[in-house]
């Protein structure tokens, strides 16, 4: 008998193949998953504590922000890039985006959580 089958979506195989492997890859046994709506409110949380969800200075929504970093993480291109070719009305906040997704990144290293796009990270990193 073989190692039994794994099945479902990209991201189910991929919470499979990290969670046996958790610990070598910096993540604690049992890590938390961040999904898109997860992820948003955590966006949210950030806007609100760098200033930016009122007032003059108002950043995009947190699902577009969200949205805005999986495609930086899936296609591997710049934020500038992205924000140019997908998310022009939202040029104009480059730097505070910028500035979101680093402490977007911070925020789940300190939490021990990762979103979907760190799973399919963490698989190609494995792969490699």
């Amino acid at each position: 008998m073989g190692a039994p089958a794994s099945g479902g979506t990209f991201h189910a195989v991929a919470h499979q193949l990290i969670s046996s492997c958790a610990e070598p890859l910096g993540l604690q046994p049992g890590f938390s998953l961040l999904d898109p709506a997860d992820a948003a409110d955590v966006m949210d949380l950030l806007r609100d504590e760098h200033g930016l969800d009122a007032g003059d200075v108002r950043v995009p929504r947190s699902a577009t922000l969200v949205d805005v970093y999986s495609r930086c993480v899936n296609t591997r291109h710049r934020l500038s890039e992205v924000l140019a070719t997908d998310f022009p009305w939202c040029e104009a906040h480059s730097e505070a985006i910028a500035g979101l997704f680093k402490a977007y990144v911070a925020r789940k290293r300190a939490k021990g959580t990762v979103d979907f796009d760190d799973l399919l990270l963490l698989w190609r990193g494995r792969a490699l």
